[in-house]
């Protein structure tokens, strides 16, 4: 049988290791469009966010990394992790 000292001990453990792994949203927002074509227009532009499982790296050089969830829209067309794309995967190369 359990006692409360074991049962808090073991919720600690395993708050801590929930606090170790936590999930990184990264976001972007553009410039408007220099030039556009219906039904696009010059105040159009691409925004979105992405989900990983955990943070990059610090100094990260390049990386694939396959989100959680996404979205990125331009004001007329939205691609998310709803409805993806094939073979969604966002690299880093900076």
């Amino acid at each position: 049988m359990l006692n409360k000292s074991t049962i808090v001990i073991g919720f600690i453990v395993l708050a801590g290791l929930q606090s170790a792994v936590r999930a990184e949203t990264y976001t972007y927002t553009g410039n408007d469009f220099q030039s556009a074509t219906s039904p696009y227009t010059g105040s159009d532009f691409v925004s979105g966010f992405f989900t990983l499982t955990s943070p990059f790296a610090d100094n990260l050089v390049a990386a694939s990394e396959t989100p959680t969830s996404y979205s990125f829209t331009d004001g007329v067309q939205t691609f998310s992790s709803v409805i993806p794309p094939p073979n969604a995967t966002f690299e880093r190369t900076e």
